[in-house]
């Protein structure tokens, strides 16, 4: 039983194909999948049928390819087939059709006629087809079927020409995305991953890494917003950034514009992030690095799987919002007394709390609500059901349980910085959902503006020379005494070439004589009246 390899539909993944033994005209087509400790080839049509309701809940029949062979048989799996056999001839038209769209596709553009291209096309296939696979008449009338099939050669011609030209235009778009994204102002590589259908970008200066690890920073933080998405991916495109943070100062270095917003799509963001800080060897502080995620699964599953070294902890904002919508939404039609707003806000002290004393306080306090609230039926409800919400959604959750820890945690204001980043870019673009290109020129703006904002802060830590302490010193008297010459510009100028010696009387009648007067300029007084 030997599996043939053959490409895809979309050209997505590997497909193998299996033909009976025993001459029957049929065929299965097996997808490969991944699991934990392997892997297996699950059947694709059977794969589709489970969206219908007649075979929702059915498992895809499985089999096992070992060096080019099948060792399940794919006739009889562990689980029946309940799709539709295939006869060979239809199935490779289906797959012959799909390499001809390829070939006309790259081709810039048709020598000749549409027709007269196709026919040869046509012909060519259908001869490589029977002779790979020695068909019959009937099988290779079959494949002709299913090649100039379902409305002939116009819908055909027309087919061809719209991937055509939807194949131009994505080429078009990657090359004008290069043009102003590709490189920062300064010329460093900034386009670090696109996919060919345009529905990620992702763009970091790698630089920017060693500049923001010099500087101290050892918090990254998220920042997602769909506001400023780009109109090309609709309303679910989003831009998500990470930001390396000090105690002061948020610093954007990775950014990703994506229409899907999938935990696939992280975790290439959160790689090319980690394969930068390898290349600019920086790798030894991964252990000190801290993420402050947003309370999603998507998110903090893709950070845990490709930093695993890495702490990774949950914004208290996003904690108490959380919290606030959902006791908004059970006591809407409600009025709690004092005592029990008091109790909520209870709730949002857990964040603050290391995990296990906030288990405790949890347990031992605040699950039972106050005894106000046993003469209002309603009211009671709702307190049960946040309280069931707490305990299922943070305090059990096994994947939320070890992230809302913020114990002993200061200077790290993510909410501000995300504010303020977003009002800045919002001024920049002048538009909710700009365009791809405006938002791509919104981002080099702003790795500019990070970059210098790093090499300044950079400088000024480095502490100056002693001549340059002495310098500084110097110009800071000198100023000083413009200054103070600049108060008194009309003093008189006293006569010092003769001393006048002035006897005066005591009130006891005693005489005293003064002591020489030493010279001095008016502008000795000046400087010893200042100092004085």
């Amino acid at each position: 039983m030997e599996a043939i390899e053959v490409p895809s539909k979309h050209g997505l993944h590997p497909v193998y194909i299996y033909r009976t033994e025993d001459g029957d005209v049929i065929e299965w087509t097996f997808q490969k999948r991944r699991a934990g400790g392997g892997g297996f080839y699950e059947c694709c049509a059977c794969k589709k049928l489970r969206t219908l309701p007649d075979h929702r809940g059915k498992r895809t029949p499985r089999a096992q390819i070992v060096d080019g062979k099948f060792v399940t048989d794919p006739v009889n799996p562990e689980h029946a087939h309940f799709c539709r056999f295939q006869r060979i001839g239809g199935a490779l038209g289906r797959r012959e059709l799909y390499k001809l769209a390829q070939k006309v596709r790259r081709s810039r553009p048709f020598n000749g006629s549409y027709r007269t291209e196709f026919h040869a096309a046509l012909n060519n296939v259908q001869k490589e087809a029977a002779t790979t696979y020695d068909l019959d008449g009937t099988q290779t009338k079959e494949m002709q079927a299913a090649i100039v099939g379902n409305g002939g050669f116009e819908s055909k011609v027309s087919a061809l020409r719209k991937a055509g030209q939807a194949a131009r235009q994505r080429d078009a778009r990657a090359r004008r995305v290069e043009e102003t994204g590709g490189l920062t102002l300064n010329g460093q590589r900034f386009l670090q991953s696109a996919n060919v259908a345009g529905d990620i970008y992702i763009f970091c200066n790698s630089s920017l890494i060693s500049k923001a690890f010099g500087r101290g920073c050892r918090v990254v933080a998220d920042d997602a917003s769909y506001e400023l998405g780009c109109q090309e991916h609709g309303l679910g495109g989003q831009l998500y950034s990470l930001l390396m943070m000090d105690a002061h100062s948020a610093y954007p270095i990775v950014y990703m514009i994506t229409r899907s917003c999938s935990e696939n799509a992280y975790k290439l963001m959160f790689r090319v992030f980690r394969e930068l800080i390898d290349a600019e060897g920086q790798a030894q502080f991964l252990p000190e690095l801290k993420f402050i995620l947003e309370s999603e699964k998507p998110y903090v599953s893709a950070c845990r799987q490709i930093f695993p070294e890495c702490a990774v902890q949950a914004c208290s904002f996003q904690f108490t919002q959380a919290l606030n919508r959902k006791w908004h939404c059970l006591t809407r039609s409600l009025q709690p007394p004092e005592d029990v707003q008091e109790w909520f806000t209870q709730f949002k002290g857990l964040m603050y709390l290391p995990v296990a004393l906030a288990q405790d306080y949890f347990s031992e306090s605040l699950q039972f609500p106050p005894d106000t609230v046993a003469t209002d039926a309603e009211l009671r409800k709702a307190c049960l059901a946040f309280i069931e919400y707490v305990r299922e959604a943070w305090i059990e959750h096994p994947h939320f349980k070890q992230i809302w820890e913020n114990w002993m945690v200061f200077n790290e204001r993510k909410v501000d910085c995300c504010i303020r980043r977003h009002n800045e870019l919002k001024a920049f673009v002048k538009e909710s959902k700009p365009t791809l290109l405006k938002l791509i020129e919104a981002l080099v703006e702003e790795e500019n503006i990070t970059r210098h904002s790093l090499i300044d802060k950079f400088i000024n830590q480095q502490f100056p020379s002693p001549y340059c302490r002495q310098v500084k010193k110097r110009a800071n008297e000198d100023e000083a005494d413009e200054e103070t010459a600049a108060v008194q510009p009309n003093m008189q100028t006293r006569n010092v070439e003769e001393v006048v010696l002035k006897t005066r009387g005591d009130p006891d009648g005693h005489e005293c004589s003064t002591s020489p007067i030493q010279e001095k300029s008016s502008f000795d007084f000046v400087i010893a009246d200042s100092a004085v």
